[in-house]
């Protein structure tokens, strides 16, 4: 069983679109710099925690809690961020950054639990691990 523990710096960005330009007469789809800088600051503190380990080549189950911070404007009684961007979007931010540096390919991660909170210093607190309980198992209790 090996498990990875690692905090990513600053404000999380979520996974923009793909953006499309036109150079010599054809169509080029491009990731814009933001979400590229972002993936490389991931890609940089998974490959300082992953020193000493080998990559992931099996299944991996990932957890993520995405930190944000609390915009002045919003009442103190809403508990969570729950407006744009989606969760989904800052995962697949995180787990494209982390690919060929924990593990080969982010389609390894078979399960991935994500929590998006208000909390302060702003960033993304991962847990990477090989080891949990089989998804037959889970099936039986629900």
């Amino acid at each position: 069983m090996t498990e990875i523990k690692f905090t990513i710096t600053g404000p999380p960005v979520p996974k923009a679109r793909h953006k499309c330009t036109g150079r010599g007469g054809k169509m080029v789809a491009y990731t814009p710099a933001k979400t590229r800088k972002y993936e490389k600051h991931v890609g940089w503190a998974a490959f300082q925690a992953m020193s000493g380990y080998t990559l992931f080549t099996g299944a991996v189950f990932v957890k993520l809690l995405i930190c944000l911070k609390r915009p002045k404007s919003l009442a103190k009684r809403v508990e969570f961020p729950i407006k744009r961007p989606d969760i989904d979007n800052y995962t697949k931010s995180l787990l494209d950054g982390m690919t060929g540096k924990v593990y080969v390919d982010d389609s390894q991660v078979v399960g991935c639990f994500q929590y998006k909170v208000f909390s302060l210093p702003e960033r993304v607190e991962v847990y990477v691990t090989d080891s949990f309980p089989s998804p037959q198992s889970k099936l039986e209790e629900w």
